[in-house]
């Protein structure tokens, strides 16, 4: 019998341990006095199998908050007093993730399973919100934080004897959540009584009072400074820059007179088509390899196979070229055609395939052609850049932001996914525009970079209709206003600082008059500048030269018209290539850059802010929240 009885006890004792932790009652009492001071009482019923619930039970309450102007505040707390059960029980606190955690609970002392009651008195200030024509009491009662359902969830507001309320309402729900499954009662006591039932574990009940306007003592306004002093600093420092960037250009950055460009039938005496293209770009392009592997085939090193094969049905082309030598590398080779030579066939090999699949020796090649132009040409390219003049603005930038971090820059109007985005993502966003139209610009492309400042301006404007509706701070304004400055001005700033020399400006000048060559449609407007006549051989020795341009499409075309108009009527014969395609010179070299460049790569297999009461709110608007748990 003894047996029998201590199984059914066991037996009991594990259906207890199984059953579900959960809340049963979660009520708060909250009380406005005259001082804008809040207090609160929480009393929570729970039950405790000792899964999570071992000691007692967690309260978390969150440090910050967004106050009713949509600012950032700092939440503080007095905890008057902890109980449980009607006894007070020992409790210490943590501060950490953001929030005030009230371990309720001995530490060294487990709770049997079965009901207990937690009962959390403390206080708050600056938990209010102060509108034109009523204040207002907006609270999260419990949070999102709790890791159990609530069975019944209620809480009552008191106000001031001499306030009555005005407006209310209550929500309930995830967060954001408008959900109004929740009822309200006016006591005979005066106060106002919330209630919903059965919350799934990190829902939340929201409740909103309007209430009698100028009974509570409002906050002093805001200062001046907290107004208005990032709109100062950012406006000073905004000053200090321009001086800057207007003084040293003055003194350092005004170019020399640029000489007359005229065109030049020849290129500059010892360049090759990668270093004219390198110094006319100030950059280096990877189809500059394409340009010296056809300069090097024209001069006999090596023969250029093309071969196309359909695909997709026939709709596309897939182009593959074999490089064949011809002779080896020699004294008169440019240095960076000389490494090609050498990367391309090592170890007395003869041909190499490039068939658009990922091949170790190309890629090898090419990061050495790269190393060695950049070698060649990054002396004559940062000539005159006057680059130590870029770092005070970097100085600048710092302290600005180090006094910045001072100011607050969050006010979010909701605490939900898609109000976050919207105050977020435009700032990368601005600045890559910003960053591809200075770009742009100095690349002269007015077409691109008049469209990326209509979206420039686009985003500028709709984020003064964000602030217009109070869904963005002026200091956040502010700040994305001074972030495109400062990108726009400093990247401008290091183009136009650059103070070529007379020599370099001579040599630009030179190298524009021979694109102007290659790249005027009809000969027509070379006349009066007396060309020479284009022939195959004038065709083929310039050929590189306009790939590197990028004009290789308007020199192929007039090479095309000249055969169509030649009595001869016959196909040009060339010894450097061979293919299909010999007529489609504009698109030699984009096939070879497509299968070089395949070639080389792998494939790559918070809550707070506004009104509530009025019916524009939701779930986990309001102050206070947080959450909490066992342990």
């Amino acid at each position: 019998m003894k047996n029998f009885l201590l199984f059914i006890g066991f037996f009991l004792s594990l259906q207890v341990l199984g059953q579900e932790e959960y809340i049963r009652s979660f009520h708060t009492d909250l009380k406005v006095d005259t001082s804008g001071l809040l207090s609160v009482t929480e009393t929570i019923e729970v039950f405790a199998s000792g899964n999570q619930i071992k000691r007692g039970i967690v309260r978390s309450l969150p440090l910050q908050g967004i106050d009713y102007r949509y600012r950032q505040v700092k939440n503080e707390y007095q905890i008057i007093s902890v109980e449980r059960d009607g006894s007070t029980e020992p409790f210490h606190t943590e501060k950490k993730q953001g929030s005030l955690f009230i371990y309720i609970g001995d530490k060294d002392v487990f709770l049997d399973p079965g009901y207990y009651t937690f009962t959390i008195t403390y206080a708050a200030k600056g938990q209010l919100g102060f509108f034109e024509d009523y204040d207002e009491i907006y609270w999260n009662v419990n949070g999102f934080g709790w890791d159990f359902r609530v069975e019944k969830i209620s809480a009552t507001v008191s106000i001031p004897i001499e306030a009555d309320f005005k407006e209310y309402a209550c929500y309930t729900g995830y967060s954001g959540s408008t959900e109004q499954n929740c009822k309200i009662e006016k006591l005979a006591d005066g106060r106002l009584f919330f209630e919903a039932e059965n919350l799934s574990a990190y829902q939340n009940l929201t409740i909103a009072a309007g209430f009698t306007k100028g009974v509570v003592s409002p906050p002093p306004p805001l200062g001046f400074w907290e107004q208005f002093g990032f709109l100062v600093l950012s406006g000073i420092t905004f000053l200090v820059l321009l001086l800057y960037y207007a003084i040293t250009w003055y003194k350092f950055g005004i170019d020399p007179p640029k000489p007359t460009v005229i065109p030049e039938f020849d290129p500059p005496s010892g360049i090759s088509p990668a270093s004219l293209g390198m110094i006319h770009r100030g950059y280096f392009g990877g189809d500059l390899i394409s340009a010296s592997i056809v300069h090097l085939a024209v001069n006999g090193y090596l023969r250029i196979v093309e071969k196309s094969e359909p695909v997709m049905f026939g709709l596309f082309h897939s182009n593959s070229f074999t490089l064949i030598k011809l002779k080896n590398p020699d004294a008169f080779l440019p240095q960076e055609e000389k490494v090609l030579m050498d990367k391309l066939f090592p170890n007395n090999s003869v041909q190499i395939s490039i068939s658009g699949s990922y091949n170790s020796q190309l890629k090898s090649m090419y990061d050495s052609y790269v190393e060695n132009l950049m070698r060649q040409h990054r002396p004559f390219l940062n000539q005159g850049s006057n680059w130590k003049l870029w770092i005070p603005p970097i100085f600048i930038f710092i302290v600005y932001a180090i006094v910045a971090s001072r100011f607050d820059f969050y006010n979010y109007a909701q605490p939900n996914l898609s109000f976050d985005l919207v105050d977020i993502s435009p700032f990368p966003i601005v600045i890559f525009i910003a960053v591809l139209v200075i770009i742009s610009i100095v690349r002269k492309e007015m077409g691109r970079w008049v469209f990326l400042i209509l979206i420039l301006l686009s985003f500028l404007i709709g984020s003064y209709m964000l602030y217009q509706s109070s869904t963005i701070s002026l200091n956040n304004l502010v700040l994305i206003g001074f972030i495109l400055f400062a990108v726009v001005s400093y990247f401008s700033y290091i183009y136009l600082i650059r103070q070529p020399s007379i020599e370099k400006l001579d040599l630009k000048s030179r190298i524009e008059g021979f694109k102007k060559y290659l790249s005027a449609a009809e000969e027509r407007q070379l006349q009066m500048f007396n060309p020479p006549k284009m022939t195959p051989e004038i065709f083929e020795k310039l050929l590189p030269f306009a790939m590197a341009f990028k004009v290789d499409k308007i020199w192929g075309k007039k090479f095309q018209n000249l055969m169509e108009r030649s009595s001869l009527n016959q196909r040009h014969q060339t010894t450097w290539y061979s293919g299909s395609r010999f007529y489609s010179y504009h698109l030699l070299g984009n096939h070879i850059n497509k299968a070089l460049g395949t070639s080389i790569n792998h494939s790559a297999g918070r809550g707070g802010g506004g009104s509530g009461s009025s019916g524009g709110g939701s779930s986990g608007g309001g102050r206070g929240g947080g959450g909490g748990g066992g342990w």
